[in-house]
């Protein structure tokens, strides 16, 4: 029964490393319809109202609990208001989606449309990931308490007017910021850090920035934010039904060594050996990867 366990843990752990390299993504293959002409009395709920897709009904986001289904806002940074709403299935909860809309000359249309069965919307933000002073649109839709929410990241693209998905990516808890470096300095662009469930309390995290094409690692913050990684894995491996987790412990050491705690690290590698919890030894590899890691730090 260990033995099923632990391997079940350590392929989770690959496939969620292996997802983490597909973050590059095609546009969306939904096309977008053509213009319509609404008169220019009409208010914004009337206009969302005329392209609003049939048999759904408007929805807000799953998450804050104040969130709005329809938003009229600045979002391609051209100086006028878009519209945004989330609507869903009038008979199947699981089924939903986002469309945003662009007014020229009394005109809407469509620039972005995704919608469809497992896109209910789970939450909308505005967050400018590359510093050029426009924000990329971020869409994350429910796929399930297992398996947590999808991540879809659009930036608008001035030759073809219309939002581009850009990066496709997961994760069961998000934090997004524009987090300090080392120094304590923000470089004007939001970090995302996405935390993706192994099993239980157990998470992978990964800190991780935007350059344009792809999410890659954001090192120059790591020292930021995975000191609160640091102390979730402390607080955790004080309870009695995680202190003897070796998972548990893997992934604290982990984020010491991202933290720059190479001594930290070590001593939490040295504890890990003395225990000898329930997994250890398929994890032992890992362990021995992380304390080379660490202690690469006093050779430079």
């Amino acid at each position: 029964m260990v033995r099923k366990m632990t391997r079940a843990i350590i392929t989770a752990i690959m496939l969620s490393t292996i997802l983490n390299g597909c973050s590059q993504a095609t546009v969306s293959s939904q096309p977008l319809e053509s213009v319509k002409e609404v008169k220019k009395s009409k208010n914004t709920e009337d206009i969302a109202k005329e392209f609003l897709p049939k048999g759904m009904e408007f929805s807000a986001p799953m998450y804050p609990k104040r969130a709005k289904s329809i938003i009229k806002k600045d979002i391609d940074g051209d100086g006028n208001k878009e519209i945004l709403f989330t609507f869903k299935s009038k008979e199947d909860k699981y089924i939903g989606g986002i469309i945003v809309l662009k007014e020229k000359n009394h005109q809407w249309k469509k620039i972005l449309q995704s919608y469809g069965e497992g896109k209910s919307i789970y939450r909308i933000d505005l967050k400018d990931l590359d510093g050029d002073k426009n924000d990329e649109l971020l869409v994350s839709t429910f796929a399930g308490v297992s398996v947590g929410n999808a991540l879809n990241i659009y930036k608008y693209d001035n030759n073809t007017d219309n939002f581009k998905l850009v990066v496709k990516d997961g994760y069961h808890k998000i934090y997004m910021n524009d987090m300090p470096n080392d120094k304590g300095r923000a470089d004007g662009r939001v970090e995302l850090a996405l935390w993706k469930k192994i099993t239980g309390d157990v998470y992978k995290v990964d800190v991780l920035k935007f350059d344009g094409k792809k999410l890659v690692p954001a090192k120059e913050v790591y020292s930021y934010y995975y000191n609160k990684v640091i102390d979730y894995y402390k607080s955790k491996l004080r309870k009695d039904d995680y202190k003897n987790s070796a998972l548990m412990w893997y992934y604290l050491a982990d984020a010491q060594v991202k933290a720059k705690k190479p001594e930290d690290a070590l001593s939490s590698i040295e504890k890990i050996k003395i225990l000898n919890p329930q997994g250890y030894s398929t994890l032992s590899d890992k362990f021995d990867k992380l304390q080379k890691d660490a202690m690469s730090y006093f050779k430079n």
